[in-house]
């Protein structure tokens, strides 16, 4: 079993057969994947497979293309599996992301499950008036105020979840906001279900409204959602995603400038000034990283001084555009 194990080693050959002519070390590839034995956190392996994809699969198609490894491929090609790449270190970052809504109506007590699958089908007035009984069974009402609590309190920790954008880039900021809006939404349509509205209109005829009420009755809820959503449409307008895929200075330059065009919207949200203000570092930071790669694919020491001298200007030019677009959106 996995989780017995302290590595596991993957021995790793080309398609070809083996050449017996040819050193064994020149065609195999060994891979050790480190795993714990005691740590039943589901994090220790993601942060493994990321840095296996950041480091290793990442790197080692950096070196190549570095090296000039990569010439029998086109600068389109090579930058689309670039990006593949990334794409595929924030697919498993989102895995760290994902933002699970509770199921109100999983493991209910079988009483109350019983009571409710009689009820089914019925209107919400008839359901209460054949269950008067059941507002003197204290017994049952304390097992309805009992799953109500836990509503209240799973509920609730989907409200208080943030997220600090210092933690990643831009994306994962996106990422949070789009999960939490589809977490709230899901728990907003579960709380006007006809199961969970029976439960709740009980406990207020049985005098125990005020639990009712502490299940965020939906305001806080509402509440979140609203700012949920507010983040989750801005910092999809943000068109981030160009930035990334941008394959030359002038693209770079296109998609930096709407971005900044997007962000100036900020004005007219509720999106915190403190989260604005670290967004703002990340952009720098996505644009720094593209504007790196790009070059990459220059070998600057090795051009002629007129193809260097235009590479510069083009550098110069986006370098003082983006700082006039900072500058703008400080303003």
């Amino acid at each position: 079993m996995l989780h017995s194990l302290s590595s596991t080693v993957a021995v790793i050959k080309r398609q070809a057969k083996l050449d017996t002519s040819t050193s064994i070390r020149n065609q195999l590839i060994l891979l050790s994947f480190p795993t714990s034995n005691t740590s039943s956190d589901s994090e220790f392996y993601i942060e493994n497979l990321k840095s296996l994809v950041k480091y290793g699969v990442g790197s080692y198609f950096n070196i190549l293309d570095q090296k000039h490894q990569l010439e029998g491929f086109s600068l389109h090609a090579i930058g689309n599996t670039k990006l593949k790449i990334k794409n595929m270190l924030l697919d498993i970052q989102g895995l760290q992301q994902t933002i699970q809504p509770p199921d109100l109506l999983l493991d209910i007590p079988d009483p109350i499950q019983k009571w409710l699958q009689s009820k089914e089908g019925k209107e919400l007035s008839q359901a209460l008036e054949e269950s008067a009984d059941l507002i003197e069974d204290v017994h049952f009402l304390n097992l309805v105020q009992s799953l109500v609590h836990t509503w209240v309190k799973n509920i609730q920790s989907i409200i208080q979840l943030d997220h600090n954008p210092l933690d990643g880039t831009v994306r994962d900021e996106i990422t949070f906001w789009n999960a939490k809006e589809s977490a709230l939404n899901t728990i907003k349509t579960q709380l006007a279900s006809p199961n969970v509205s029976l439960i709740l209109d009980l406990l207020k005829i049985s005098k125990r409204s005020h639990t009712a009420v502490a299940l965020i009755s939906s305001l806080s809820v509402k509440d979140s959602l609203k700012v949920a959503t507010v983040n989750n449409n801005f910092l999809k307008n943000l068109t981030i995603n160009n930035v990334y895929s941008a394959e030359t200075i002038s693209n770079l330059q296109l998609a930096i400038g709407d971005v900044f065009e997007n962000f100036k919207k900020i004005k007219i949200i509720r999106y915190p000034i403190e989260k604005a203000v670290v967004l703002l570092r990340l952009i720098t930071k996505d644009f720094e990283s593209r504007l790196i790669d790009i070059l990459s694919k220059y070998n600057l020491f090795q051009v002629d001084a007129n193809e260097f001298e235009s590479i510069l200007q083009h550098i110069e030019t986006q370098l003082y555009f983006f700082y006039n677009n900072v500058r703008a959106v400080i303003n």
